[in-house]
């Protein structure tokens, strides 16, 4: 007869709290690039930005407006609603949502700076669930 004991833990909860803080860890972190490369695509001028490059602005307000939250599951980038309303969703979705009754030159900021972005993040988030 042979005698054997097996005696087991369960890390269950130490792992799911292992990825939940590294999924906030790469969301934030994608969340702040992505944001950087926004406000650095923003230039400063006295005229309208060329159709198919991010919108201009004149005092700075637009790349101070430029924010982002993020959680464990999702990432929101863009500028304060409080700043600007509603009025860059017109530009960045090719002139797809009317603003004040007319349709805007596609002027995308948030897209162009993600995509840019893309293959750094998927680098960098290859092996962040540490134990």
């Amino acid at each position: 007869m042979i005698g054997l004991s097996v005696k087991t833990t369960d890390n269950t909860k130490a792992v799911i709290e292992a990825v939940d803080k590294a999924a906030y860890r790469s969301l934030s972190h994608a969340a702040a690039s992505i944001r950087k490369e926004a406000i650095a695509s923003v230039e400063k001028s006295a005229g309208a930005s060329p159709t198919g490059t991010p919108p201009h602005t004149r005092r700075g307000r637009l790349k101070r407006a430029i924010t982002y939250d993020a959680t464990k599951e999702s990432a929101v980038i863009g500028p304060r609603r409080s700043r600007f309303g509603t009025a860059l969703q017109a530009h960045e979705h090719e002139g797809m949502r009317v603003y004040k009754g007319q349709r805007f030159p596609s002027r995308p900021t948030m897209f162009p700076a993600m995509t840019r972005n893309l293959q750094r993040f998927a680098a960098s988030w290859a092996g962040e669930v540490h134990n």
